[in-house]
């Protein structure tokens, strides 16, 4: 095996510590500095593998970069203002680094073994950040205090995005219901993921690994681990409402999504407001009198230095607004390659429903949660996860008798 088919699975096995590190730094010291280090190093890492052999697909992905962020250099020259379209640079370049990472496992071909390792090892290191946050270290899911305040709503451990952090609790689902071999290892590995989505306390985390737990278990023809997983998924949903609901009745919440549902219906209720987002963006963008933002884009930075939220936290809108009709592009073909990596695992029909449900439950979170399609957390952890996966891991583990494959 070459070194750097060590050595690189071996820079992205750092990805969770690293952001459990800058989710510290950055609720500690308000600055992001040690995953932008980290994940700029890992992109400069990948162009200069792929540079020898692949110089025209590193210049494609400059390229798409350019393309993304072309509408808000079109905004800040108009616009004239202190603005900068750095946010929107860094967006664009997490946008793809799906794409980057994804090509450098592919072109460099380790081992599938040793990867779907790595990812059982982070796994762990999941567990454990949840684990320090039951055990009052750590920040709460909103808000950003200390989970030692009492006060807090929900446990995110020393990660900083809740929401990105629920898409990585359903990329290991994915990982834990594929990979493990063995039953007891798999319905251990989904009940402490579980445990970490009502810690989290996110609808869509916990619906989404329970989705893919369910999915797993009733493909199986073994009636005891069906019933053994359906009170295990009873169990933990009930822990989740009741928790939520006692936090929710001790805070302002209900008087909110009181206010949202008299104002807008139950869809701003259930979308959370979030349809207000979309509504003042569209509004300051008309301010600007530029046409041409509704093609290309009006920055993420724009939005920001407008006064409004510049997230509408759906993340079709999101890219729509950033980086326009590219955005959008950009959007599909995320999704497209998304499909093509889960068709490869798809070699059994117990996995093809599963890799169904993760796909159909990440396009939704998608759309009315966000923090998919750009999520810098969750994006190594992803392609290391497809990559364990995928088909040819079959002949590379030959269905050994270990508790791990698939």
């Amino acid at each position: 095996m070459k070194v750097i088919n060590l050595i690189f699975p071996a820079l992205l096995s750092m990805s969770i510590p690293i952001d459990m590190l800058n989710g510290y730094v950055l609720n500690t010291y308000d600055t992001g500095v040690v995953s932008q280090i980290y994940k700029s190093f890992i992109i400069l890492v990948c162009f200069s593998i792929l540079i020898i052999k692949k110089p025209l697909v590193v210049s494609w992905y400059i390229s798409a970069v350019i393309f993304l962020v072309c509408g808000s250099a079109f905004v800040l020259a108009l616009s004239g203002g202190g603005e900068t379209i750095s946010e929107t640079v860094q967006i664009a370049i997490r946008c793809m680094m799906f794409f980057i990472v994804m090509t450098t496992l592919t072109y460099l071909n380790p081992s599938k073994e040793f990867i779907g390792k790595i990812c059982a090892i982070l796994l762990i290191l999941l567990f454990v950040n949840f684990l320090l946050g039951f055990f009052g270290f750590g920040y709460s899911s909103y808000g950003n205090e200390l989970v030692s305040a009492g006060d807090s709503m929900g446990v995110k451990g020393y990660f900083y995005s809740g929401n990105e952090l629920s898409f990585v609790i359903m990329i290991f689902s994915l990982f834990s219901v594929c990979y493990f071999k063995n039953e007891i290892v798999c319905i251990f590995a989904m009940s402490m993921l579980l445990f970490c989505s009502v810690m989290l306390s996110t609808k869509a985390s916990l619906a989404s690994t329970a989705i893919i737990f369910a999915v797993w278990a009733f493909g199986r023809t073994n009636a005891v681990v069906k019933a053994f997983t359906t009170i295990i998924i009873m169990i933990f949903t009930v822990l989740f409402f009741d928790d939520l609901i006692s936090k929710v009745t001790s805070s302002d919440i209900v008087s909110r999504l009181s206010w949202m549902y008299e104002t807008g219906g139950l869809l701003r209720a259930v979308l959370s407001d979030r349809d207000t987002f979309i509504i003042d963006a569209l509004n300051q963008l008309n301010l600007l009198d530029f046409s041409a933002g509704y093609v290309f884009g009006f920055g993420r930075d724009y939005l920001t230095f407008s006064g409004v939220k510049s997230s509408t936290e759906m993340d079709f809108v999101d890219v729509y607004l950033w980086f326009g009709i590219p955005g959008i592009i950009f959007f599909v073909s995320y999704f497209y390659k998304l499909k093509r990596l889960l068709n490869k695992i798809t070699y059994e029909a117990k996995n093809n429903l599963i890799c169904v449900a993760f796909f159909w439950m990440t396009l939704f979170v998608s759309f009315v949660a966000g923090h998919i399609v750009y999520s810098g957390t969750a994006v190594i952890p992803l392609c290391l996860v497809l990559y364990a996966l995928g088909k040819e891991g079959i002949r590379e583990r030959g269905f050994s008798s270990s508790p791990v494959g698939c």
